[in-house]
């Protein structure tokens, strides 16, 4: 019985290793370039292995494994709070005393909720504040950015702490207004030309942006907040002026334990904002989680790279088996090169959870499904091919993975993972503000077309 196992994995591998090495030539990659694993679930047979032990850099599949750590300590009915109270006495509505803000990691506070907190602070009959307005941002080690890796003015490394809204990025209106308008936010032109791509530059000491004299005219632009906490609670004060409510200028510090309740915000379970995670990719909703359930765990404030450590504690203790003594992460979101692990590890991982569920929801129900939702909504968009691929993908530049399940013809499952990496253009990249880089920039978008076009090709090969 062995030895008829035996000659069908190596029958099975050896199609898909021919069928792989028809698709490099084809698609102009290298073999070294790519790493995948396929592991039938059901069967336990190795489908297709192909530089699977190799760790190789992550991205957003990060977030499969930061999110079960998540779901795991925290359970899928977890809900971040943002609590708005004041202390002292209202008179004519005046409050005679102070007024807080105190976040508990929402990561997914909308401007419309932070109005409906401020909408309730004015039906309490708080028009004008006498006192002063705190926010507490302390559950949490805040921090400037997520990583330090690409272009400052990339929106999706913002700050992140326990206080946040609207994913912690403003607007720039004609590459002159912000919106909103803050108080704390200042854009300041310049009469010389940036670095690279660069339209934005933030001047930490100064607390401003500068605009470079070359900018690209745009309608908006987006740009990522650097103090989540202030502004957060900027953002607060800007829409309640709205509302007519006069509040001081926002500073940072803790909020008393006898101080009188204006309205509790309760956000999404955690099982709603692990789907939309997977869904959309954004990148606090792998982030805060993971960041509250280090939290959870240690008794103490935690930050990026302490939930990092303790996810992957996390990891290699519950599944001692899978390969993750070889993995390193940096974050829980894969906004890093450092985040790797192999696509052995990933298939084991995900053969591992294949049952796992959180509440009434299976683990791997929260993927995005190819030709329905999410990055692969697009992708074997066919009637023969739809529904069948249900998976998280990944992307820097440069870096061009996805892990996840496939069903079979016969509706068994699969579990895979597929990482493409350019070594060589990463090291590159490494100094953002060459022209060398700058130039790896501009490509970057014919080679992630043609690593889809790989990646979707092979998985056909396997869906057949």
């Amino acid at each position: 019985m062995k030895l008829i196992l035996s000659v069908l994995f190596v029958f099975s591998v050896s199609q898909s290793t021919e069928v792989s090495q028809s698709l490099f030539k084809k698609h102009g990659l290298t073999e070294d370039s790519v790493s995948f694993f396929a592991l039938n679930t059901d069967t336990g047979e190795v489908l297709a292995d192909h530089n699977a032990e190799s760790a190789r850099p992550l991205a957003s599949v990060t977030k499969l494994l930061s999110l079960y750590y998540s779901l795991s300590v925290l359970g899928p009915d977890k809900r971040f709070k943002t609590k708005l109270s004041y202390s002292g006495k209202i008179e004519n509505g005046t409050l005679l005393g102070d007024l807080y803000l105190k976040g508990g990691g929402d990561p997914n506070l909308t401007p419309s909720q932070l109005m409906n907190l401020a909408f309730s602070m004015k039906a309490t009959g708080i028009q004008k504040i006498k006192g002063k307005f705190y926010f507490d941002d302390k559950a949490l080690i805040k921090s400037a950015r997520l990583c330090t890796i690409g272009l400052e003015d990339q929106p999706d490394n913002p700050s992140v702490g326990a206080l946040n809204v609207d994913f912690n990025r403003f607007r720039v209106f004609k590459n002159k207004e912000l919106l909103p308008g803050l108080e704390h936010l200042k854009i300041k032109p310049s009469n010389k030309s940036l670095k690279a791509d660069l339209n934005y530059s933030f001047l930490p000491k100064k607390n401003m942006w500068i605009k470079s004299s070359k900018a690209k005219k745009k309608y908006i632009q987006d740009l990522p907040a650097r103090d989540a906490g202030l502004f957060t609670a900027s953002y607060f004060s800007y829409l309640a002026s709205l509302l007519g409510v006069e509040i001081p200028t926002p500073i940072a510090g803790k909020e008393p334990s006898d101080t009188k309740l204006i309205q509790e915000h309760k956000g999404l379970p955690l099982w709603r904002i692990s789907s939309l995670a997977f869904e959309y990719s954004n990148n606090i909703r792998a982030e805060l989680p993971a960041m509250m359930a280090t939290q959870k765990i240690t008794e103490r404030p935690a930050g990026i790279k302490d939930s990092a450590k303790s996810v992957l504690s996390f990891l290699r203790t519950s599944f001692p088996k899978a390969g993750f003594q070889n993995t390193q992460l940096v974050n829980s979101s894969g906004l890093a090169i450092n985040n790797k692990a192999s696509a052995k590890t990933l298939a084991q991982f995900l053969d591992k959870t294949k049952d796992t569920k959180f509440g009434s929801r299976s683990f791997w129900s929260l993927f995005s499904i190819n030709g329905r939702s999410g990055w692969i909504s697009k992708r074997l968009l066919h009637p023969s091919t739809a529904y069948r691929v249900w998976a998280k993908t990944g992307s820097l530049y440069y870096v061009s993975n996805i892990a996840g399940y496939y069903l079979t013809s016969k509706g068994e499952r699969v579990a895979f993972a597929i990482l493409i990496h350019d070594s060589k253009a990463r090291k590159i990249l490494e100094t953002p503000l060459t022209k060398d880089a700058e130039n790896l920039r501009r490509k970057a978008k014919l080679w992630s077309a043609k690593t889809k076009s790989f990646t979707d090709q092979l998985l056909l090969s396997w869906l057949k």
